[in-house]
């Protein structure tokens, strides 16, 4: 689990710095490329940490989901929204065994902390409400928790 969060986190960060130094040169359709790949990124990492924290509650990262929602979800299927949701559920019930995912358990757990800003730009942008620059601010407060989150775990930033 700690290569494959290592190998998300390491790709979301490439992603995100990608972003800001090329967004200043991109017309809006490609920055709304680049930030639906950032986002899809962020939840894959978001359901590398959900199957963390299900593993340790001795249950499935399918289940939480579907619990949360209150209907069968695919994990791979779920939304940022969704994958967050379950993750503050499961928070409650039992902590981050896990050095590797205790930051970003711990980010999830703030209001309105870095990950959800992405996600509610993200949607945002995406249903044409704001322009793709709009988001900018929360990819970047997104890239520097990635950043203290991949220090944090000993590896390269």
């Amino acid at each position: 689990m700690s290569d494959d969060l290592e190998h998300v986190s390491a790709e979301l960060l490439a992603r995100l710095v990608k972003q800001k130094s090329s967004s200043s040169q991109i017309g809006p359709t490609q920055e709304l490329g680049g930030i639906a790949r950032a986002s899809a990124l962020l939840e894959k990492l978001l359901r590398l940490v959900l199957k963390d924290m299900a593993e340790a509650m001795d249950a499935t990262a399918d289940a939480l989901v579907t619990r949360t929602k209150g209907e069968p979800v695919n994990l791979n299927r779920a939304t940022g929204g969704l994958l967050l949701s379950a993750l503050k559920l499961t928070t409650q019930e039992t902590a981050a065994e896990s050095p590797c995912v205790r930051m970003i358990v711990r980010e999830v757990c703030l209001p309105n902390n870095r990950i959800l800003r992405v996600i509610k730009a993200r949607n945002k942008t995406i249903h044409g409400t704001n322009e793709p620059a709009s988001a900018r601010t929360a990819l970047v407060d997104l890239k520097s928790l990635i950043e203290e989150y991949r220090r944090d775990a000993g590896w390269e930033t």
